[in-house]
């Protein structure tokens, strides 16, 4: 199963990593610089949340929903068909 990751986090961790552990053996300095290009270089997509689609409508009420799909949905929900508005 695929898992989203934040990459600036992963940048903070290595830069506070790198910063902390100076003689570490040079294989695992390696291994975070090679792990880290691979996050860099990964590709990437922009998740459009519910809040910010043109699909996402209010029926005047508390409920909102997504026209693609009828289902109420909540303003951090995201999926597959998310269209941010004016595109």
């Amino acid at each position: 199963m695929s898992k989203w990751i934040d990459a600036e986090y992963c940048e903070d961790f290595f830069d506070r990593w790198e910063s902390r552990v100076k003689n570490a053996e040079p294989v695992t300095i390696d291994v975070v610089q090679n792990t880290r290009t691979l996050l860099r270089d990964a590709p990437s997509i922009d998740i459009v949340r519910c809040k910010e689609c043109k699909h996402w409508v209010s029926d005047g009420g508390a409920i909102m929903f997504c026209e693609h799909t009828d289902v109420p949905t909540d303003a951090n929900d995201f999926c597959s068909w998310g269209e941010r508005e004016g595109e």
